[in-house]
């Protein structure tokens, strides 16, 4: 019996001296990257087991049911927990396997559920409502969703409805928790603004009277609105389109305008439309002596072209005037004789009566339309009349 135990232990001896290995030479090792992972994270292990001989496989078993024989394989758990991971390496060692194996513990971290407000939001309603269906947990669900609506109340579930008392721009935190008790947070801003903006128009011009301007007219359009903010402002005049306000407007052309205007706020309310008169009276009325004319003989009334540039009166007679105006219209025609105001008429006929006077005089009429524009033109004539003229009322 000792010589059968001495011829297996001589073989032995001689089986590790002829390869030059012992038994302790064949190391297990692995280890992992990174060394705290979460279940979003893939794992990367590596295989560090002694190589003196060659190694023929490994076997990889991560503890959850799946395997590889990769010799560095990367593996992702879909849960987390605690798992045993065994690597098993076969080595030859030039005559036989040798298989040993070693197996470690790695414990894998939940992965914080994903917290999804929504985006920043405008809107021109009181009642809102909030859905955070974009949340979700890579490794699990979400349990529980917690709103906090940014006015001192709150609200609970994925998708909620929450009406705010009054104008403003809130802060929205959303709280979730998922099934192992990890939770997250996101926010968004909420702008509730349901006031229309306001729109306020600067004109600038040479103002005349009744509302007409006597030159052009630039116009500055200010829009407020402290919650949202203004969008846009926009303009028309008379039969145009709705154009974007982004400077001042210059209206050029005489007549009688109509502007309006109005503004929108971001969150889409509309301001109440404007509208407002320029009335615009660049030109001058014309005024000329009908009657009489210059190189008239006037005789009793009945004239005789036979002078050159100057009037000569016998008797009495009546200066006829015709004034007119194509924009704003005539307002008043004063008429002076030698510098005395004797009428001042607001509609045709524009006439005076002259008469009971000898020697050089002078008729001078002033013309003001609806504008106020004025044009001055005057007559000088001789009369000889011992007539006096007909009434002129003043």
């Amino acid at each position: 019996m000792m010589g059968k135990k001495l011829t297996v232990i001589v073989g032995t001896l001689l089986l590790f001296t002829f390869t030059g290995l012992s038994i302790n030479n064949f190391v297990v090792d692995f280890y992992w990257e990174p060394e705290e992972p979460l279940t979003i994270n893939i794992i990367h292990f590596y295989d560090s087991s002694s190589n003196d001989a060659p190694i023929v496989s490994w076997l990889w078993d991560f503890g959850d049911g799946t395997t590889s024989d990769l010799q560095n394989p990367t593996h992702q758990y879909v849960d987390n927990g605690t798992y045993d991971v065994t690597l098993t390496v076969t080595w030859w060692d030039g005559s036989d396997y040798v298989t040993k194996s070693r197996t470690k513990e790695i414990t894998v971290l939940n992965t914080p559920p994903i917290a999804n407000a929504g985006e920043d939001r405008i809107v021109n309603h009181s009642t809102v409502i909030f859905n955070g269906n974009q949340s979700y947990d890579p490794d699990g669900e979400i349990v529980s969703w917690l709103w906090d609506f940014g006015d001192n109340s709150t609200g609970e579930g994925m998708i909620v409805e929450h009406h705010y008392t009054s104008n403003g721009i809130y802060k929205v935190t959303l709280n979730v928790t998922d099934d192992d008790n990890a939770w997250a947070e996101d926010y968004m801003f909420i702008t509730v603004d349901t006031h229309p903006p306001v729109t306020y128009a600067t004109i600038f011009g040479d103002k005349g009277l009744n509302d007409w301007y006597r030159s052009n007219v630039s116009i500055q359009l200010i829009s407020y609105d402290n919650v949202s903010g203004v969008k846009e402002t926009l303009y028309k005049i008379d039969n145009g389109t709705w154009t974007p306000y982004t400077s001042s407007i210059n209206i050029t052309s005489n007549g009688e305008h109509r502007f309006q205007f109005y503004a929108v706020d971001n969150a889409g309310n509309k301001g109440d439309k404007e509208e407002i008169s320029i009335n615009i009276d660049k030109e001058m009325p014309s005024v000329r002596f009908v009657f009489p004319e210059k190189g008239s003989l006037v005789i009793f009334g009945r004239s005789f072209h036979v002078l050159r540039n100057s009037i000569i009166i016998i008797g009495r007679t009546t200066f006829v005037i015709n004034a007119t105006d194509n924009v704003s219209g005539i307002n008043r025609v004063c008429i002076y004789y030698d510098n005395i105001l004797k009428k001042i008429d607001t509609q045709p006929p524009y006439d005076l009566k002259v008469g009971g006077a000898i020697g050089k005089h002078e008729v001078k009429v002033k013309v003001y339309d609806v504008a106020e524009n004025l044009v001055e033109k005057s007559i000088d004539f001789w009369i000889f009349s011992i007539i006096p003229a007909r009434d002129n009322v003043l």
